[in-house]
């Protein structure tokens, strides 16, 4: 599998609303007349999407966020600070 292709699957599973509902399913390789296919099932992907650790990942990927912008609004404002003095 490419590794940038099921990197992009993972991060849109980190999103609330996405077009692809994947979370950490990111298909299943089945054998066909000797040759292995990829299969992607969309409702068991918004099973996973949906379960309640993909729930918590994304939750918890949203507190880091914020509290990295927090940070960064904080670091900034000192900055604006010691040019107004």
């Amino acid at each position: 599998m490419d590794r940038k292709r099921v990197q992009g699957y993972l991060q849109k599973g980190m999103q609330e609303d996405t077009d692809l509902e994947c979370g950490k399913y990111i298909g299943e390789v089945r054998e066909e007349n000797g040759i292995l296919k990829k299969v992607f099932q969309g409702e068991v992907g918004k099973v996973s999407h949906n379960s309640k650790e993909m729930v918590e990942k994304r939750n918890i990927k949203k507190q880091i966020e914020e509290e990295y912008k927090k940070e960064r609004i904080e670091r900034l404002q000192k900055e604006i600070n010691e040019l107004n003095k």
